[in-house]
């Protein structure tokens, strides 16, 4: 064990805790669908959620705009954040390929997934939940091998007057059963590891999930 993580259980436990997950989900977005996840995705999805598991779960829902305050080292506070998170809704769009925290966050849970045992034939539930907010003909390989959530009808970046449309209540029917998913790999997901606070399971090869921005012919998003 690290003398980081020796740091980290020794702090807890000299204040009588002990050290575990903090975390239900850890929600990994790409800054440009902020709004639409804080206005539209996320008071829906916690208030069914709690529904599933019968407890209150704002506090335990990692999303950064939350979670890291004045004065913290953002990046050690997002990697406690992913390595004390029992699973991972990533909300996909082309370009959250691009982006150097958004294939980590991806590659710490699906790395955790491989290594115990998960997305084999036995086993192959993992603790992503990917949600699509756009058509994946630009996602990487790994992405298409998964069964993603499909959202795109429901993802619009401007959300004004967005509860009065058609769609709204078809939306709704959609988180709900995301919650249901959700809680399930909650339950599933194994006992925590204090070794997944250390680099080797925080700092990941991300190359097979990045798309370069350089080479995209399509509008990004």
């Amino acid at each position: 064990m690290c003398q980081k993580t020796w740091y980290l259980c020794g702090l807890e436990n000299t204040l009588g805790l002990k050290m575990d997950y903090r975390y239900d989900v850890f929600i990994s977005y790409k800054s440009k669908s902020k709004v639409w996840l804080q206005e539209i995705f996320l008071p829906d999805f916690v208030h069914f959620l709690e529904e599933e598991v019968d407890k209150d779960v704002r506090e335990r829902i990692f999303v950064d705009w939350h979670d890291i305050e004045a004065g913290d080292a953002w990046e050690q506070r997002l990697k406690n954040g992913l390595g004390r998170s029992k699973c991972l809704i990533s909300l996909l769009l082309p370009t959250y390929f691009e982006s150097n925290w958004c294939t980590k966050e991806f590659a710490v849970f699906d790395h955790r997934s491989r290594q115990c045992g998960m997305l084999t034939i036995g086993q192959p539930r993992g603790l992503i939940v990917p949600v699509a907010l756009h058509h994946g003909s630009r996602f990487p390989e790994i992405i298409r091998s998964m069964q993603a959530l499909d959202y795109k009808d429901f993802y619009y970046p401007n959300f004004e007057g967005y509860r009065k449309r058609k769609i709204y209540p078809r939306l709704q029917d959609e988180l709900r059963q995301l919650a249901r998913t959700v809680a399930q790999v909650i339950k599933e997901a194994p006992d925590w590891n204090p070794e997944w606070l250390q680099d080797h399971w925080l700092e990941l090869p991300t190359e097979h999930l990045r798309i370069d921005k350089f080479t995209v012919t399509q509008p990004r998003i």
